[in-house]
């Protein structure tokens, strides 16, 4: 435990402190949970300790129960330990690109596309409940393996025949309205995805869906509905805390639920095309709502709202506008996270208070709590900001200077880290 009189650690079972000689207080009823901190200081990248290093206070209520310690190391020995942070470099997969044989009969071609169509539509039934099929750039996308899907794929995942794999069969997937204009093509209204097998020709792409013929569209007016399914809307970037962008959001937001006193943000991104936010009501922390927004250059549009409660909600969103770059969206998957979602810390906090890494100045206590069972993140009045970690029963905090190494510090220990409990605005 530690000496409230002059902060020494002293062995959990002495009645005064062998320091100072001031008599410890043994309240066993005192702990409802213990808490473990960690001080690891942010330098442009994030700083961890050694484990033998942590500054920790035992969780194990029971342990608790029972010795009612609290074991914290001098400051003296708290020493930061840099780690450099090294980022997966991502390779973008180029589109697909035909290299049929111009010269093959036009009745050898449809066969080849009828088959196709049969063999790739059986892929995707067979495995859409665990691979999250996209749209990408008009073409059919295997979103968690990040590559276009290939008639190889298929190889002995369905019953095509090998004759087939060696051909240079194109998977589009697009919405047979978007095809409707060109009357040469016999194709339905509907604006639902689908994915058509197409086989270059001297004349273009012959192409067919599943219930729909479908004909030979050229290569000018193919190129026409691809370019509307493109991804490419420029850079993606952080809009700017308080910029005119950004209250014209927060505005359009308020309006959108009848709330007019502001937003606590947790992700605010944009490319030239869209706006991503995950945000919730000011005093409403566990009110988490993610939102994409439309900007046509002169007004600003919500899109889609409520995406937390949507299940799959990357195929969702894809259907509804296909152009969107994903890459956009936030890592997580709010439907699923927010199970675990809490904003009571009263423990931890009173903990912190306690061992003296905050004080009455920071005050409130809570401006800002968000977390889940494993993770948390506070925010005090002071501009003090951490991000805690439960680990083997015992809470890490780590002081960080911005959400951006919060973020880091948390993928960092953990890939599906709920982030979005840390508040970028």
């Amino acid at each position: 435990m530690i000496c409230k009189n002059c902060k020494t650690a002293v062995e959990d079972n002495a009645i005064e402190c062998n320091n100072c000689g001031a008599t410890l207080n043994n309240n066993n009823n005192k702990w409802k949970l213990a808490v473990g901190i960690l001080f690891a200081a942010s330098i442009g990248l994030v700083y961890f300790l050694n484990s033998d290093r942590f500054t920790t206070i035992n969780h194990n209520p029971a342990e608790a129960a029972q010795t009612n310690a609290l074991s914290l190391p001098p400051a003296s020995n708290i020493q930061e330990k840099p780690v450099t942070i090294e980022q997966p470099v991502y390779i973008e997969e180029p589109v697909p690109v035909s290299v049929a044989n111009l010269d093959k009969p036009i009745d050898e071609v449809w066969e080849i596309v009828d088959e196709a169509v049969r063999c790739v539509n059986d892929y995707y039934n067979s495995y859409s409940e665990t691979v999250a099929f996209l749209a990408k750039n008009g073409y059919l996308y295997d979103n968690p393996a990040k590559a276009y899907v290939l008639v190889g794929d298929m190889d002995a995942l369905t019953d095509i025949d090998e004759k087939y794999l060696e051909e240079s069969l194109m998977f589009f997937y697009l919405k047979p309205g978007d095809l409707f204009e060109y009357s040469y093509l016999r194709v339905s209204e509907s604006n639902e995805l689908k994915i058509f097998a197409g086989l270059e020709t001297r004349d273009g792409f012959a192409i067919a869906a599943e219930n729909e013929q479908g004909g030979i569209i050229n290569r000018e007016d193919l190129k026409v509905v691809l370019d509307n399914y493109s991804w490419e809307h420029g850079l993606i970037r952080k809009i700017e805390f308080q910029s005119d962008e950004f209250e014209q959001i927060i505005k359009i937001l308020g309006e959108h639920i009848g709330n007019s006193n502001g937003f606590d943000v947790r992700y605010m991104y944009r490319d030239d095309k869209y706006i991503c936010v995950v945000a919730s009501p000011k005093g409403q922390p566990m009110e988490v709502s993610q939102y994409i927004l439309h900007d046509t250059g002169d007004i600003l549009n919500i899109e889609i709202s409520e995406i937390e409660t949507i299940n799959n909600h990357r195929a969702a969103i894809n259907q509804h506008l296909p152009d969107l770059n994903q890459s956009l969206l936030p890592t997580y998957d709010l439907e699923n996270s927010l199970k675990y979602l809490k904003n009571d810390f009263t423990d931890i906090i009173e903990a912190m208070l306690e061992a003296a890494f905050i004080s009455e100045d920071d005050s409130p206590y809570d401006s800002f709590a968000s977390g889940t069972s494993d993770f948390v993140y506070l925010e005090f009045n002071s501009g003090k900001r951490f991000v805690g970690h439960l680990d083997t029963g015992t809470w890490k905090m780590y002081p960080i200077e911005n959400d951006e190494i919060g973020r880091e510090l948390m993928w960092n220990i953990n890939k599906k880290a709920p982030v979005f409990i840390i508040k970028q605005y």
